[in-house]
C-alpha cells in the first residue's frame, strides 16, 4: 500500500523474495513525490548482496539509479512489472546506498544493458607505492611500499600509531582500451577516507564504500600519476600515547574511552587497488 502524503515515512527491512523480511540485511525510506516515488535503500552488512525487491510504485512509472556519493544517474532497464508494483533485480556492495527514482518519463535505455554492469578488470595497481606519512606530532616519512598494507602491521612503532594522513602515489600504463567504456579507479578498501589526483587533476573523495570513481575525465593513454591522499581518526595514537609514560605523551584528551591494550584501528590503503571497466 502507498503511504498517503503527509504520513512519515517508512524505514524498515526491504523482503527479498529469496529470504524473510526479518533477515534482510537493508533498510529504507520511501517518499512519494508530486511526479513519482523515491527510495533509499541501504545495505546494512558488510558483504555484496544481491535482491529483487517489489516497489510499490505506478505501473507507468521507470526506474533509475542515483548515486549519492558520486552523483551519478543510470537507468535499470531490467525490471518487470508485478502485481503490487515493478520488481527490479538489484545488487549493493558492502554497506552501499543508492536513491532508487521512478518517474513516469523513460530516459535514453540502451535495452541490452543490464541492472548491474559487467565489470572488466584494466589494471591492478598494488605493488610499490611511494608512501609518504606525515602528522602533527612528526617530520613526513617517505619510503616504497611493496604491497598494500595495513599501517598497524609496519614495524615502525610510531608508524603503527600514526595518526594524520600518508600520501601514495605511483605511476601506471594505460593503453587506452576500453575507452568507450566507464572506467573506475576502484581503491577496494580504505581506512578511514581518502581523496584521488590523477595527473595532477583532483579526481574526488570516498569516505564509504564501495571507494570508486569515475576517471574518465582524468586518465589518457600512456604513463599516468595516481596520487591517493589516506587519513584516519586519531584512536591509534591515543592508544600508542597510553604505552609512554605519562611526560612522553603528545597528546590529552578528557575523556579517553581506549586503553593501552585496545586493539589498534585498522588504517591506510588497504586494496586492492584495480582500474575497471563496465
Amino acid at each position: 500500500m502507498f503511504r498517503q502524503k503527509g504520513q512519515p515515512c517508512e524505514r524498515k527491512c526491504i523482503n527479498d523474495k529469496r529470504r524473510q523480511a526479518s533477515e534482510a540485511p537493508f533498510l529504507y525510506i520511501h517518499r512519494m513525490l508530486s511526479d513519482g516515488d523515491l527510495y533509499f535503500i541501504s545495505n546494512q552488512s558488510e558483504e555484496i548482496q544481491a535482491i529483487s525487491p517489489i516497489f510499490r510504485v505506478s505501473k507507468n512509472t521507470y526506474p533509475e539509479l542515483w548515486n549519492p556519493v558520486t552523483g551519478e544517474t543510470r537507468p535499470l532497464p531490467e525490471y518487470s512489472v508485478k502485481e503490487g508494483g515493478i520488481e527490479v533485480p538489484l545488487q549493493f556492495d558492502a554497506l552501499e546506498s543508492a536513491f532508487l527514482v521512478f518517474s513516469p518519463i523513460k530516459g535514453e535505455v540502451n535495452e541490452s544493458k543490464k541492472n548491474v554492469p559487467l565489470q572488466q578488470p584494466v589494471a591492478t595497481l598494488n605493488d610499490r607505492w611511494e608512501v609518504t606519512f606525515r602528522s602533527v606530532y612528526t617530520t613526513p616519512m617517505t619510503f616504497v611500499m611493496d604491497s598494500l598494507t595495513c599501517w598497524t602491521k609496519l614495524e615502525d612503532r610510531i608508524l603503527r600509531h600514526h595518526s594524520g594522513e600518508a600520501v601514495y602515489e605511483k605511476s601506471f600504463h594505460w593503453n587506452g582500451q576500453d575507452s568507450s567504456r566507464v572506467l573506475y579507479l576502484d581503491l577496494g578498501n580504505v581506512m578511514v577516507m581518502a581523496t584521488v589526483q590523477l595527473n595532477g587533476k583532483y579526481v574526488g573523495g570516498v569516505w564509504t564504500p564501495p571507494y570508486r570513481l569515475r576517471i574518465n575525465d582524468y586518465i589518457h593513454p600512456g604513463e599516468n600519476k595516481v596520487r591517493i591522499t589516506v587519513v584516519n581518526n586519531w584512536m591509534n595514537k591515543l592508544i600508542g600515547d597510553l604505552n609512554l609514560p605519562e611526560k612522553e605523551r603528545e597528546t590529552s584528551v578528557t575523556v579517553n574511552p581506549w586503553k593501552k591494550d585496545t586493539p589498534l584501528q585498522e588504517s591506510g590503503l588497504l586494496g586492492p587497488v584495480q582500474l575497471y571497466s563496465e
